[in-house]
């Protein structure tokens, strides 16, 4: 008789990892991402884990009403965004935040009412090429962010690394120049670095001349947290996951 495949997920392995990311950025604040039904570990099971965190990062707005309906009452951020105003109003109702990376969303944020505010992340594309705004387009889009009535005015301000897998490549320090160059001196949240640029660039973990800012740094590890290895060329265990 055949037998199903089973996965064996340690708790403790899980923690450990949580407590490795913290180790390589201090004083940075842990949006822990569980998209995907934490990348097929079981979004219940690992948000239970997870529940000394800052913050949970998903992917979309049912994702984050999946969670607040486990009780989870941590903030949350919608990464991918919002695709109507019945979903930035459904966000609103759950206390969620989400990412405004796209033009159309001025729009749909122009249509949802009520009164409750929602806080935003802006999202600038520095060199992934996937979702976001460029650099040079931000301060137009902090305006209009600014004279929305439903948004929050403490809008935080994000990019996704998209070499920092590669020690070697120059992609992630000029991705970090691109994003300062852009904020100037932001006095918000900022969020840059995933689990590879947890583990390779400390220059993403703190203000410096390269990008200059008085909020809170939010570290987003993902993969590093599952005990893989988000680095080419160097194992898990190499990386203490």
């Amino acid at each position: 008789m055949s037998q199903s495949a089973v996965a064996v997920i340690r708790a403790d392995a899980i923690r450990h990892n949580l407590e490795r990311v913290r180790l390589a950025a201090p004083g940075c604040r842990v949006m822990a991402v569980i998209k995907a039904d934490a990348y097929g570990h079981g979004m219940e099971f690992v948000a239970g884990l997870l529940n000394s965190v800052d913050a949970m990062a998903v992917a979309r707005v049912s994702e984050g009403v999946r969670l607040r309906a486990l009780g989870v009452d941590l903030p949350i951020v919608v990464l991918a965004g919002c695709s109507s105003p019945e979903e930035f109003n459904e966000a609103i109702q759950n206390d969620l935040q989400v990412m405004v990376h796209d033009a159309e969303h001025f729009e749909m944020l122009a249509a949802t009412a009520g009164e409750h505010k929602l806080r935003v992340w802006l999202k600038l594309d520095t060199g992934m090429g996937r979702l976001g705004f460029q650099p040079e387009d931000i301060a137009d889009c902090m305006q209009k962010l600014h004279g929305l009535p439903v948004v929050q005015k403490d809008i935080g301000l994000m990019t996704h690394l998209a070499c920092s897998d590669d020690p070697d490549s120059p992609v992630t320090m000029e991705q970090v120049r691109r994003f300062g160059g852009a904020i100037g001196n932001f006095e918000g949240d900022i969020s840059v670095a995933n689990s590879a640029g947890i583990l390779l660039w400390p220059q993403t973990l703190e203000s410096s001349q390269d990008f200059d800012y008085r909020g809170d740094n939010w570290i987003r590890p993902g993969l590093a947290l599952y005990g893989a290895s988000p680095v080419r060329g160097k194992s898990a265990r190499e990386l203490g996951l």
